[in-house]
């Protein structure tokens, strides 16, 4: 029976220096070897306790994919007269689509690829990539595509697609995302109500699709043809380089998978905004050593005791968040001002620690505290930085695009419809 306690001993110690946050092995300055050993054992008794107990659940949905094979991808590229320049001269916006599709194709994480422009209707196109592009070397191609291509209303596109769109879509939707008031009309009432439009579509469409999450990205493309403002004047542009969108949304599990499967990087994303609904309760846990404190007894991976001032002359502490099930970007989840801190004497530092991020705390106070964590739902600053606020002189706004708040301030709204205000809340006790 000795020999058999002894090896679950090791077992157990073994187990917490594997698990979440226990892969360092640094002591602390003084500590002695019985004194270390001691600590080891009491942690392993208390984890040991723990082991058993349930992972932070999940929140899952009934319209979640299974892993592979499971989804569709709708591709729509709007083929409206603001479009053309894309594709006269140079083929940087041809051949990021292109190779996007092939890439993600290869893959084989999707059962099938649908090709459609759009602008009043939607216009069928098959599913065979390199015709559908070998096609798309000329303005002729989109100018010929069929629908009514002059003006085109931006909500009226999301809602078609959005409405054309099933829990195994992947809705992908390029375009400028020029929002087109048009002479005469008040601009400002007009972008309101298009706002409105576009929250609302996607309040439904999360009713239908509960497990869904959205992605927005700017990317750039050589430019040669007319360029229409607010108020439909012409101006001609040549060899410019200029912003255009792909809006993707449909069940998140999809959206990672391509993520995952085919990097934004291969055609040269500029810039993120993504928003997920149900966002799953991530695990963590107190990273050891990341201070002068113990790891509570009672819960070991929530909270510490017996905190004390390092060298610095603050307090600090580590948690170790697994965020492996979460949509957002890498960048969004490293920024701490997406962060909110229920204690403002304590700052943040997060940093990648492995697959997972490190959270780092340092304060000038030891107290007696809980202290919560809020993963914020925020829209991010280059939203602001490339809206054009008059959508009049374009070359005072080269790289920016009339309306860019409109539709991300409206998507935004739809996945807060509940003000809940942020994603998650990581909770730690300090010296309780």
């Amino acid at each position: 029976m000795k020999i058999l306690k002894e090896i679950t001993l090791l077992a157990i110690t073994a187990f917490l220096l594997c698990s979440c946050g226990g892969n360092e092995r640094r002591s602390r300055r003084g500590q002695t070897d019985i004194q270390q050993q001691q600590e080891v054992e009491a942690t392993a008794t208390d984890n040991a306790q723990n082991i058993t107990e349930p992972q932070p659940e999940e929140v899952s949905s009934s319209d979640e994919p299974t892993p592979s094979n499971s989804f569709n991808i709708n591709l729509y590229i709007e083929n409206s007269g603001s479009m053309y320049g894309y594709v006269d001269g140079s083929h940087d916006f041809k051949n990021s689509m292109y190779e996007y599709l092939s890439d993600i194709k290869a893959t084989g994480i999707t059962e099938s690829i649908s090709l459609n422009f759009i602008n009043s209707q939607i216009i069928k196109k098959g599913s065979d990539i390199t015709a559908f592009f070998d096609r798309l070397n000329n303005s002729s191609a989109l100018r010929n595509g069929g629908g009514k291509s002059g003006t085109t209303d931006i909500a009226e596109i999301i809602e078609m697609v959005a409405k054309n769109s099933g829990n195994n879509d992947v809705a992908i939707v390029v375009s400028d995302f020029i929002f087109s008031p048009g002479r005469g009309k008040n601009a400002n009432e007009y972008l309101k109500d298009q706002r409105i439009k576009i929250k609302n579509i996607f309040t439904n469409y999360l009713k239908a699709n509960s497990n869904a999450g959205v992605m927005f990205w700017r990317l750039t493309s050589n430019f040669s043809g007319l360029y229409y403002n607010r108020e439909n004047a012409k101006t001609m542009l040549k060899n410019v380089e200029r912003p255009y969108y792909m809006l993707i949304f449909g069940n998140k599990n999809a959206l990672k998978s391509m993520r995952e499967s085919v990097t934004e990087s291969k055609i040269n994303v500029k810039n993120f905004f993504i928003a997920e609904n149900n966002f799953a309760t991530p695990d963590y846990c107190v990273q050891p050593h990341s201070g002068e404190f113990q790891r509570s007894r009672t819960n070991a991976k929530h909270a510490i005791s017996n905190a004390k001032k390092g060298r610095d002359g603050n307090m600090t502490f580590a948690v170790n968040v697994d965020f492996s099930k979460s949509l957002l970007d890498e960048n969004y989840l490293l920024s701490p001002d997406n962060y909110s801190l229920s204690d403002k004497q304590f700052e943040l530092y997060i940093q990648k620690n492995g697959s997972n991020f490190l959270l780092k705390y340092s304060s000038p106070v030891v107290k007696k505290t809980t202290l919560k964590t809020s993963l914020l739902k925020k829209i991010p600053n280059w939203i602001n930085d490339y809206d054009d606020p008059e959508g009049l002189d374009i070359n005072t706004a080269m790289d920016k695009t009339y309306g860019l708040k409109t539709i991300v301030g409206g998507i935004a709204e739809a996945f807060n419809i509940n003000n809940t205000n942020s994603y998650t809340e990581l909770s730690i006790d300090i010296n309780k």
